[in-house]
């Protein structure tokens, strides 16, 4: 409406008037769309929760396992497909569900990748939420399984070092102090443990990892 062309914004908005502040989205009275946030809701019983599964394998396992849960112990949880780094741009649609989560819990792949994502995702979602509103936290009993049972690789992400020391120090911030010392150890070593580890199998053997989020 504006500039008569739909798209001109999107490429507007890293030129020099945006990036300098002289102009601004909210002067303009417009906003930025949040990308579609993939999402199912599986009802059950208690507070609603929100899974933020970073990769779509790890995010089918979740949602297979909590519906094979009985009635009585089922959590009221929402799943999420981060999509990877699409997570960090596609946050706000948490807003949006509905019933809304009194908890918002991430898990994805133990590694620099994967952690760097949390940590924008997280940044970002603070930027958007009101005061009492639910931030993004770790879903630790999933990280914890991933220490305590997975199989480290060589992490090809993790390759700079100024990068690691910038996301550790986030870390410690962000995991419960228990994790502080195993995911610093992983991490300094440059390895990685992926997601999947939490499969199926597992979560349909250890139930708590769902009704316990």
């Amino acid at each position: 409406e504006i500039f008569g062309y739909e798209k001109a914004l999107t490429a507007l908005t890293d030129k020099r008037l945006f990036i300098t502040g002289a102009i601004t989205l909210d002067l303009l009275a417009c906003h930025p769309t949040p990308l579609p946030l993939p999402t199912v809701h599986i009802s059950g019983i208690g507070p609603t929760r929100l899974l933020v599964c970073e990769n779509h394998a790890a995010y089918y396992s979740a949602t297979t396992a909590a519906r094979r849960l009985p009635d009585n112990t089922r959590p009221d949880l929402h799943v999420a497909f981060g999509g990877g780094g699409q997570f960090t741009v596609s946050h706000a649609e948490i807003l949006f569900l509905d019933p809304s989560p009194t908890r918002i819990l991430y898990c994805g792949d133990l590694d620099w990748a994967g952690l760097n994502i949390a940590r924008q995702a997280a940044t970002r979602y603070a930027g958007t939420i009101g005061p009492g509103d639910p931030a993004l936290e770790p879903a630790s009993g999933h990280y914890e399984w991933l220490l305590a049972y997975g199989t480290e690789q060589a992490d090809p992400s993790n390759r700079y070092s100024a990068d690691l020391t910038m996301l550790l120090a986030w870390m410690r911030d962000w995991f419960p102090f228990h994790l502080h010392a195993p995911v610093t150890n992983l991490l300094t070593r440059r390895m990685r443990i992926s997601q999947e580890t939490v499969g199926l199998d597992v979560l349909t053997a250890q139930p708590q990892l769902i009704t316990e989020l």
